[in-house]
């Protein structure tokens, strides 16, 4: 089974973003300087970019995907099927990738 982390705080999540992007480091490097897994920071990035606009089309925004949270958390108990897993997808946005 693979190792879970506790989130981490935003303020660091948005430091290891901005080293990544001006450092001038590769990944893997920064990612052990920071005693972070390498995905975590690719994931981070990733996040930031898609809040910012830069994503693909269709990907759910930081926002986005708060509200879908939520709304998932809602379901699952109104439905009484708490085991199920339900998920929020690009077919649930309205207006789609193009009202970008």
């Amino acid at each position: 089974m693979a190792k879970t982390h506790p989130p981490y705080p935003p303020a660091f999540q948005a430091e290891a973003v901005a080293l990544a992007r001006t450092s001038g480091k590769g990944s893997p490097h920064l990612a052990q300087d920071l005693g972070i897994s390498e995905q975590a920071l690719r994931g981070g990035v990733k996040r930031s970019d898609i809040d910012a606009g830069r994503g693909q089309p269709g990907e759910l925004t930081g926002a986005e995907r708060e509200a879908c949270r939520i709304r998932s958390g809602r379901r699952r108990r109104s439905s009484g099927r708490s085991g199920e897993k339900q998920r929020c997808g690009r077919s649930e946005r309205s207006g789609g990738a193009a009202a970008r």
